[in-house]
């Protein structure tokens, strides 16, 4: 182990420019390493926040919007997606809220109503959600 250490150590010194070079090379290698991993965690960090931070865990919806299993259509699975004449929402929904409100693990309600529509403006027209929330 000594030999090895003593070779190394005589090439460092006899080489001085080469080895600053290569001293050099290391540091900023590891430099770039650590600051692209803290700039990529960081980033990553954001992201969930922004996404999934802000978005409900439990959503409760109506009967009538509950999703519904794949049907066989000619040797094909379909989903049937359907529109209600009529916009419904859950009925007595107030009294759901109170029963909710008594499960201890749930910290937060936001009672809310989407519904959809089109933004204006000139020539222009974009489909839009819009979501009301209580902010109580």
């Amino acid at each position: 182990m000594w030999f090895e250490i003593k070779v190394a150590w005589r090439f460092l010194k006899s080489g001085k420019t080469q080895s600053f070079l290569i001293l050099l090379g290391i540091i900023i290698g590891v430099s770039v390493q650590t600051f692209l991993g803290s700039l990529i965690g960081g980033l990553q960090q954001d992201l969930l926040d922004q996404t999934v931070g802000t978005s409900p865990h439990i959503t409760i919806m109506s009967e009538d919007q509950t999703p519904r299993p794949l049907q066989i259509k000619n040797e094909k699975m379909v989903r049937l997606i359907t529109f209600s004449d009529k916009d419904e929402g859950i009925n007595r929904w107030q009294e759901i809220e109170n029963n909710v409100r008594g499960i201890k693990e749930i910290t937060a309600i936001s009672p809310t109503i989407n519904g959809s529509g089109f933004a204006l403006r000139g020539q222009k027209n974009l489909a839009i959600v819009i979501r009301g929330v209580n902010i109580e």
